[in-house]
């Protein structure tokens, strides 16, 4: 198997899930059954929007590189963009580009499909014959996501920026980029690195959009912020929680630093639960 070459940070090594592995027939929330499509490659789009590499929803712009004659898809992230995720041994990787590879014991057949949104692979001729999707570089990895750096840090104002932003991969605030946007980030609001949230009732939460994912922040419940914010224009997620979507239970709320973000544990799909009455 060909092994991804990605590029890395230079201070940091990162890992992503383990087992992303799936089938034709065991492809995104069951969408695709069991069935030889008429297509090939050929249908690949160069440039993908709303597409998914099983649960994983790939960044709008992510290109599209066919190899191996069509048996393994490579997917490049926009720039800017990581794949975050922890390895075996806690540390942390960011990967640039993934793949998609199909491989089975027959000699033609086993290929790489689309179907607008998810990837596949197509069945083995003659059709008894097993052909199964897998991805080399996401194998061992575990609690991933997309982090885009190009983003920064802000309060969130538009309602629909909110579907637009990732899952927190688990290792985010182990990236020091992102650490130190927060600290910035409070001394933009509070005047301080680390302010004392103490007193929980004097706050409430927000929205705010971290390096393009979806983290929740404390504000004062009256007064304002140093840098000028109205804090009670901002989208209020004081009722928002974590909550599991497939998997084991395990997605809790981390907090820190005025942030709460929703980390995976036995679950495989862990997001926040937005409260939608919140949004009107």
């Amino acid at each position: 198997m060909k092994t991804l070459k990605s590029s890395f940070y230079p201070y940091v090594f990162i890992p992503l899930f383990a087992g992303l592995i799936f089938s034709f027939s065991g492809c995104h929330k069951g969408t695709l059954q069991n069935q030889t499509p008429s297509l090939d490659t050929r249908s690949i789009p160069e440039v993908l929007y709303g597409a998914y590499l099983g649960e994983l929803r790939l960044p709008d712009q992510t290109t599209t590189e066919i190899l191996n004659g069509g048996s393994t898809v490579r997917f490049h992230f926009p720039k800017g963009i990581y794949l975050v995720g922890t390895d075996s041994t806690g540390q942390i990787r960011m990967l640039t580009e993934t793949d998609y590879t199909c491989t089975g014991t027959c000699t033609q057949g086993c290929d790489v499909f689309y179907i607008p949104g998810h990837f596949g692979c197509s069945q083995c001729e003659p059709g008894t014959i097993s052909c199964t999707g897998h991805s080399s570089s996401l194998a061992g990895l575990k609690a991933y996501g997309f982090v885009d750096l190009k983003q920064g840090i802000h309060f969130v104002k538009d309602t629909q920026e909110i579907h637009s932003l990732f899952d927190p991969p688990n290792g985010l605030f182990d990236i020091p980029a992102v650490r130190q946007a927060m600290e910035q980030f409070n001394i933009q609001n509070y005047g301080r690195p680390q302010p004392d949230f103490s007193r929980r009732s004097a706050y409430r939460e927000v929205a705010v959009n971290l390096f393009g994912c979806l983290v929740t922040y404390l504000v004062p419940q009256s007064g304002q912020l140093r840098s000028d914010v109205a804090a009670d224009q901002l989208i209020d997620a004081s009722f928002w929680y974590c909550h599991c979507d497939e998997g084991d239970a395990g997605c809790t709320l981390e907090s820190g630093l005025g942030y709460k973000m929703c980390k995976n544990g036995g679950c495989t799909s862990c997001r926040m639960h937005v409260d939608e009455q919140s949004l009107d």
